[in-house]
């Protein structure tokens, strides 16, 4: 049987994911890969989880999944929430957090867990605009503050949050 190498090439070609360069200030090139679900206008995804340590935040990851055109996790938060095992048969600590909210989530009787869920249940951080009429800035707290209707009402720029999670 005869197949055309060219045509293997094509498909392999095919096959390979692309990424996108883009000139650093310093002359170096660096590469990123665009968020690949259809009519996200992110041409540049941020890691919103910082869940693992080799997390991508802003820079290149071989996937990025998508939960809003604002929210992004790359692919090593992924795998430290979902892939279970690492080298010598221990788990992943991202996995412990994801199995346990899990268990609770199936025990509650709603929607089918999935790690979408989790990352949006309890890693997508907290948004409030400042209270103040000539400011109204939008700002980001962090997963530890316990933010209730109240508190995002009232909330203003430099507002010190005692309020956490314990």
């Amino acid at each position: 049987m005869y197949i055309n190498s060219t045509f293997i090439w094509d498909v392999i070609k095919v096959k390979r994911k692309t990424f996108e360069t883009e000139e650093e200030e310093d002359g170096c090139e660096k590469k990123y890969r665009k968020c690949e679900k259809a009519g996200c206008t992110a041409t540049h995804p941020v890691c919103f989880a910082s869940a693992s340590e080799r997390c991508a935040k802003n820079g290149y990851t071989s996937r990025w999944y998508h939960l809003s055109c604002g929210e992004h996790f790359c692919n090593e938060c992924f795998d430290h929430c979902y892939r279970s095992v690492l080298l010598f048969l221990s788990h992943k600590d991202g996995y412990e957090k994801y199995a346990t909210w899990k268990r609770i989530w199936t025990s509650n009787g709603k929607t089918e867990p999935s790690l979408k869920a989790f990352m949006s249940d309890q890693l997508v951080p907290f948004w409030v605009q400042c209270s103040k009429p000539n400011c109204a800035k939008w700002r980001q707290l962090t997963r530890d503050i316990q933010m209730t209707a109240s508190s995002a009402k009232t909330y203003r720029c430099g507002m010190k949050t005692h309020t956490t999670v314990k």
